[in-house]
């Protein structure tokens, strides 16, 4: 994936997703990867936990999901992350950009393992 193709994932995702949910989509890896059914599965979950109380369609979500899932699977976390704390926080809000430095911190730590 190039950059482009990259920054195309988080506009179709969202800054503001990415930077909130890219920890858990780490941390939760083994849940979606092994099959389709579990990603099915793991999509329900992050819709009917976040997605609705957002306001987003069941297909909004899968779709910011599969964009967040494939910049993961094409070793762009980093990248991604660094993209979101340049991101402008009045548009996006202050709690990504928050996350995505408590995440790349544990990162370093060895708190949170990139696939």
């Amino acid at each position: 994936m190039t950059d482009a193709q990259m920054r195309r994932k988080i506009n179709t995702a969202g800054a503001w997703f990415v930077g909130v949910f890219m920890g858990e989509f780490l941390i939760k890896k083994s849940q979606y990867s092994m099959d389709r059914a579990n990603r099915v599965a793991f999509i329900q979950y992050i819709h009917h936990e976040y997605g609705e109380n957002l306001g987003y369609t069941y297909d909004s979500t899968k779709t910011k999901c599969y964009a967040l899932m494939s910049i993961i699977e094409d070793h762009m976390v980093e990248k991604a992350l660094d993209h979101i704390l340049r991101c402008n926080e009045h548009k996006i809000g202050r709690e990504p950009i928050e996350n995505a430095e408590r995440l790349i911190e544990a990162i370093r730590e060895g708190k949170v393992r990139i696939p």
